[in-house]
């Protein structure tokens, strides 16, 4: 995993106690998932909007507001997500990946695999920005609709990845991560997209008209 100049790698956390081997005879009770025990990965954020609305800029200022101290930009649409807390913000982009033959395959190695060890770092936020493009991005050089099948099973991996990271996530998308009733709209929802507003505890729109920014609620679910 390379991260942009002029940052510094986090130290690694200790694993001494992540990888503990399951317990086949552990109790009913250790064993019970509650809505508690998965909420404990901490914040589950979509903010979406216009280009220029100021996306990066609220999502830089909620996760100072919540408490997060380092977090980690995977950029995959070439964003101006800069600074921080004042610093240089840590960012990971993909341009070294050419768009030629199984690109979607070197992409989705690449993401995995930075997660993977994003997990066992200091960071305490990951900041999935440009993720309305990502699933696209997935589709394979395969014919006919096992392209699409592999779309779905990458993007539900990297998800996977994100949930079993224990980090607070924050996803970053273009007004086309906003969901619609497809009666109201005759449009199809994208089921990959919908995922990601029902997995997410807070969804915020930014919105900028006559030179003034806006931030609109759009669910904000508390967690106990």
């Amino acid at each position: 995993m390379a991260v942009l100049p002029g940052t510094k790698p986090p130290e690694k956390k200790s694993t001494q106690n992540v990888n503990k081997k399951s317990n086949t005879n552990s109790s009913l009770k250790d064993r019970i998932i509650t809505k508690r025990t998965l909420d404990n990965t901490g914040l589950k954020v979509l903010i979406y909007g216009k280009t220029g609305s100021g996306k990066s800029t609220y999502a830089a200022k909620l996760l100072e507001e919540k408490g997060i101290k380092r977090p980690i930009v995977l950029d995959f649409d070439v964003t101006n997500f800069a600074e921080f807390n004042g610093k240089d913000i840590e960012k990971l982009q993909y341009t070294h990946i050419k768009p030629n033959q199984n690109y979607s395959d070197k992409l989705f190695e690449a993401v995995i695999s930075d997660l993977e060890e994003i997990t066992t770092l200091d960071y305490d936020a990951i900041i999935m920005d440009g993720i309305d493009i990502l699933p696209d991005d997935f589709i394979g050089e395969e014919g006919g609709f096992d392209k699409y099948g592999n779309r779905k099973s990458r993007f539900d991996n990297v998800m996977r990845k994100i949930w079993q990271s224990g980090k607070s996530v924050v996803f970053i998308g273009q007004i086309n991560m906003e969901t619609v009733d497809p009666e109201e709209s005759g449009r199809s929802v994208d089921k990959l997209i919908d995922y990601i507003n029902r997995k997410v505890n807070e969804t915020y729109k930014c919105v900028i008209k006559n030179s003034e920014y806006k931030i609109i609620i759009k669910k904000k679910r508390l967690v106990e």
